[in-house]
């Protein structure tokens, strides 16, 4: 008999065929027959099975019995899958298989079918994700070595559409309209609840992160063109001042001339935040005692470093470092502005903010720099070494100290 109702089963198979619901390789029910572990059965046939076993033999033996095994699947499908709400009872004949069970066992492998197929579009776009991923790391780690030399190779910005800005070596900045303007707290809150571009691993910016971005060939905005968001003021950096007795007070810089300073937390400014890795406090600095010279080895600069403590009016200064003979070199310069500021440090707790190679930097005094000033031609860019900041402007003819340098 169970021969002949399998047989039924499979001619009939194409017209009525249900999957079970957790596992849609295996066939549960073909047209009426179930299909269990160890065989198939009619639907009537396995409910006889389970009645005789429960009616002659004892618990503790049902569980040697191949068609016991089966029934109880059965049974468990049933009351999992097709009346999950109430107890089903084969026994007292209550409940049979009908078109209307077939049709929910259908619409369940449907739903199973649809899950599996967005499962796999998840997993490709997670790949895809993944593979984009590791793709811009190997571009970056091809872009590192010029994102180290920041002052030999200058930023070339991009702007996508969706409001972000690119350096070109591994720093992206926030462009979008919103301009925040809040304390430091919720300006640091701001950015790390950030979701744009599609990217949420947005942070402040360092102090030096922020100056670099700004441009001091410009002004009102002093900023690359390519960004179109900006507002005249003060920005943050998450970087908090060390200088003795101002530790409430965080660095930020004046997008409208490049200044740089120190505000209390407390304050309200405006927000724009980065993403991504710099080299900024990064430069490899060496210092020779014999030839009083520091060696900038990440940008290929030499830096005087000798006891010369005269001050001189911006065009002396210039001249003197055109005429120095130091360690065998007659090349030397007055610093650009960007070369003078990456000597800072601004992590230290007391002045002078230098890097520490540098022995005869004057704590109290302000350092002339190349750059004249857009808006006064008569007046050039300083760098304060006894804070750490650029410190404005100078006139021409006021005296301040010089430092030169050299390429090599």
């Amino acid at each position: 008999m169970k021969k002949l109702y399998f047989l039924l089963a499979i001619l009939t198979a194409t017209l009525f065929a249900t999957y079970d619901p957790i596992n849609e390789n295996e066939v549960l029910i073909i047209n009426g027959a179930f299909h269990g572990k160890y065989d198939d059965y009619a639907y009537f046939e396995i409910e006889s099975y389970g009645k005789y076993i429960k009616a002659n033999y004892s618990e503790s033996n049902r569980k040697y019995i191949n068609e016991w095994k089966d029934y109880l699947s059965y049974i468990d499908f049933l009351e999992k899958y097709l009346f999950p709400t109430k107890k089903y009872n084969l026994i007292k004949g209550k409940d049979k298989i009908t078109p209307e069970i077939f049709a929910f066992a259908e619409r369940e492998r449907e739903r199973k079918r649809l899950a599996k197929l967005e499962a796999e579009r998840l997993e490709r776009e997670r790949l895809a994700k993944l593979e984009a991923e590791r793709l811009e790391r190997e571009r970056l780690a091809k872009l590192e070595p010029k994102a180290q030399a920041f002052l030999k190779y200058p930023r070339e910005y991009s702007r996508n559409y969706n409001g972000v800005v690119s350096d070109g070596y591994g720093l992206e900045w926030q462009d979008n309209e919103t301009s925040f303007k809040g304390n430091f707290n919720q300006a640091k809150n701001y950015c790390e609840n950030l979701n744009l571009d599609n990217k949420t691993d947005w942070r402040l910016p360092t102090n030096k992160e922020l100056w670099y971005l700004a441009d001091r060939s410009k002004s009102d905005p002093a900023i690359s063109p390519v960004f179109k968001n900006v507002k005249k003021s003060e920005y943050w950096s998450n970087q908090q001042v060390t200088y003795s007795g101002y530790e409430s007070e965080n660095w930020e810089v004046d997008f409208e001339s490049g200044f740089n300073g120190w505000t209390e937390r407390k304050s309200s400014l405006y927000t724009r935040c980065v993403r991504g890795k710099s080299f900024y406090e990064k430069i490899e600095f060496s210092r020779d005692s014999r030839s009083e010279i520091v060696t900038d080895k990440t940008n290929s600069l030499m830096w005087q470093d000798t006891s010369y403590t005269k001050k001189l009016y911006w065009n002396d200064a210039k001249n003197y470092c055109s005429n120095l003979k130091l360690g065998g070199y007659s090349d030397w310069r007055l610093p650009e502005i960007e070369e003078l500021y990456s000597i800072t440090d601004q992590r230290k707790t007391s002045s002078p903010f230098v890097n520490s190679n540098f022995q005869n930097i004057k704590t109290s005094y302000w350092y002339w720099s190349k750059l004249p000033v857009i808006k006064y031609s008569s007046k050039s860019w300083l760098v304060n070494f006894n804070y750490g900041y650029d410190d404005g402007w100078d006139y021409h003819d006021d005296d301040s100290f010089v430092v030169c340098v050299r390429d090599f």
